[in-house]
C-alpha cells in the first residue's frame, strides 16, 4: 500500500494486483489517489491521450491507457469479449480518461483510431449510429457537464504522450497474460512516463 501512495497512477490499479478482492484494490486505489486529487480537481481542462492493444494471440487479453497532459495516467484490461474489436479495446482507453477526470472540467481525448474520434463526437453530438462501443462510454459520456470532444492525433508520429498511451497499454496487455509480477508492471509503466514526457519537454 505505501508503495502506491507514491505511484503517479492516478485512477486505476488493475484488481488483478491484489488477486479477487477488489475491496481491497479499491482502498489501494483511494490511498494512491489522495495526494494527488487537490491537483486534479481545480476545474482545469484535461487533455488526454488514449490508446489500446489488441494482441494477436487470442490467448491474450486487450488493454488500454491513458496520459493526460498533467503527468497522471493509468491502464486497465479490456473485458474478454473486446480481445480482437479494435474500437472497443481504444474504448478501454478512453473509458479511462471519461471516468477519472472530473466532470465539470473540459476534457478533450486525443487518440490515433479514427473510429474512436468519430464515436466519442457522435455520442457528444446526440448521434446515436455508433452502435459498436460498448455502453460504459455512452453512460460515461452523459454523466459528463463539462465540454467533451475527441480529436485524431497521428500515431507514431512524434507526439511523446500518445507514444507513452501506446506502450502502456501494449505492456500492460502482454504483462497481464503473461502474470508478471504486477510490482514490476507498475515500475516499468511509471519508466515509460517518465521516458516519454522528459522527451516532450527536451523537444519543447
Amino acid at each position: 500500500m505505501a508503495e502506491l501512495s507514491l505511484n503517479p497512477v492516478f485512477c486505476l490499479n488493475p484488481s488483478w494486483q491484489f488477486g479477487l478482492d477488489l475491496g481491497v484494490a479499491n482502498e489501494a486505489n483511494s490511498q494512491a489517489l489522495a495526494p494527488l486529487v487537490q491537483d486534479y480537481t481545480a476545474n482545469l481542462p484535461v487533455i488526454a491521450y488514449t490508446d489500446g492493444s489488441v494482441p494477436r494471440n487470442r490467448k491474450f487479453r486487450s488493454a488500454g491507457a491513458m496520459v493526460t497532459s498533467q503527468g497522471h495516467w493509468a491502464c486497465a484490461i479490456s473485458p474478454k469479449h473486446y480481445v480482437q474489436d479494435t474500437l472497443l479495446a481504444e474504448t478501454t482507453g478512453s473509458l479511462l480518461a471519461l471516468t477519472h477526470a472530473p466532470l465539470e472540467s473540459d476534457l478533450t481525448i486525443f487518440s490515433d483510431s479514427r473510429a474512436l474520434v468519430k464515436a466519442v463526437n457522435d455520442l457528444v453530438q446526440g448521434r446515436q449510429r455508433t452502435v459498436k462501443v460498448h455502453h460504459e462510454l455512452r453512460e460515461s459520456l452523459e454523466l459528463r457537464t463539462g465540454r467533451t470532444r475527441a480529436r485524431w492525433v497521428r500515431g507514431h508520429d512524434g507526439n511523446r504522450h500518445n507514444e507513452a498511451a501506446n506502450r502502456m497499454a501494449i505492456l500492460m496487455s502482454r504483462h497481464f497474460s503473461a502474470r508478471i509480477n504486477p510490482h514490476l508492471t507498475q515500475s516499468m509503466m511509471t519508466q515509460i512516463v517518465r521516458e516519454e514526457l522528459s522527451q516532450q519537454a527536451l523537444v519543447a
